[in-house]
């Protein structure tokens, strides 16, 4: 096997280095889906839930996962990653 300029980010890394108060990231991989936004200085993470999403008032979520999204989702999406460079995902 040989790979190179690969990188092995984890959900963590990422909402640490892009959650901001502006956004919300959705971890939407086949396994599970959640969400994360700041509130005040916290990190709040919880299940999805469209109906909630839509009612926080944040600019835009960047989409990070394997499957695809609901599209009933009203804020602007952004995916993090190139599906096709996405190799697998662990728990």
């Amino acid at each position: 096997m040989g790979l190179i300029n690969y990188k092995i980010t984890n959900d963590l890394e990422i909402i640490k280095k892009h959650l901001n108060a502006e956004n919300i990231i959705i971890m939407n991989w086949s396994s599970s889906c959640n969400y994360a936004y700041l509130n005040g200085n916290e990190i709040v993470c919880h299940p999805m839930n469209v109906n909630i999403l839509n009612r926080l008032d944040k600019k835009y979520i960047l989409l990070v996962g394997d499957t695809e999204i609901s599209n009933r989702i009203k804020i602007p999406i952004y995916r993090y990653e190139n599906g096709e460079n996405v190799i697998f995902n662990y728990i």
